[in-house]
């Protein structure tokens, strides 16, 4: 079970953020970032993988390959970095576009997590049974 930070937007619904270390960030960093909506990190991030991935192909053809190997190790942490740090930027940035933080949920995915935290307001909001 991964635990889920869940959020609402008065008109464009709900998001889960899970709690942790993103591997979809990491994987593919700027990628994730744009797909979340988060411009600026997402394009900073574009620009500083571009220029890495031209300074380590620059060392490459020159054979510095001590160059190269400090390069792809800036990489690495880049990458790791960005995994680390993505879910909770996230959140934030879903926080400032106006999404009201809900509370919390376990699932195994994001759209369960939703639907578990709707079920329960739901049936919270009915109240018991008279009896």
């Amino acid at each position: 079970m991964k635990t889920f930070d869940l959020y609402r937007h008065p008109t464009l619904g709900y998001e889960a953020v899970k709690r942790g270390f993103s591997w979809p960030a990491l994987v593919i960093g700027a990628i994730w970032a744009l797909s979340k909506r988060m411009w600026l990190g997402g394009a900073i991030l574009l620009v500083v993988w571009i220029f890495l991935f031209g300074a380590q192909s620059d060392a490459d053809k020159k054979g510095d390959s001590a160059s190269a190997l400090v390069l792809l190790l800036i990489q690495l942490a880049l990458a790791v970095t960005t995994g680390m740090l993505g879910n909770s930027r996230w959140a934030r940035s879903l926080t400032r576009r106006g999404y009201e933080h809900l509370g919390a949920g376990d699932a195994e995915e994001p759209d369960a997590a939703v639907a578990a935290f709707v079920r329960k307001t739901a049936t919270d909001s009915t109240g018991p049974t008279p009896g």
